[in-house]
């Protein structure tokens, strides 16, 4: 599994909502990798998953880290957006 160590880029920040809780999330990039790692808040008691995403062949974004689709279809919007502003995907 990729980590944000692996990544040289931050492109962007987000709010994503974890179990009904925002949770601030930073996008980091590498190719057509990407990273999304959960700020530390330490006053919810939330565990947020750190997302890896892969750009695919058919530039559909493939998501791991989560089973919960109301998050997956987060990330989904937050990246097409941001391929409608940037280079991604």
């Amino acid at each position: 599994m990729l980590s944000d160590n692996d990544f040289n880029q931050t492109i962007e920040k987000t709010v994503l909502f974890v179990d009904g809780n925002p949770v601030g999330y930073t996008i980091y990039a590498e190719g057509d990798h990407y990273v999304l790692t959960p700020a530390e808040n330490p006053t919810q008691n939330v565990i947020a998953p750190v997302l890896n995403v892969i750009c695919g062949h058919t530039k559909q974004f493939i998501i791991s880290g989560t089973t919960d689709q109301d998050l997956v279809d987060q990330v989904h919007e937050d990246l097409s957006s941001l391929a409608n502003k940037m280079a991604v995907c």
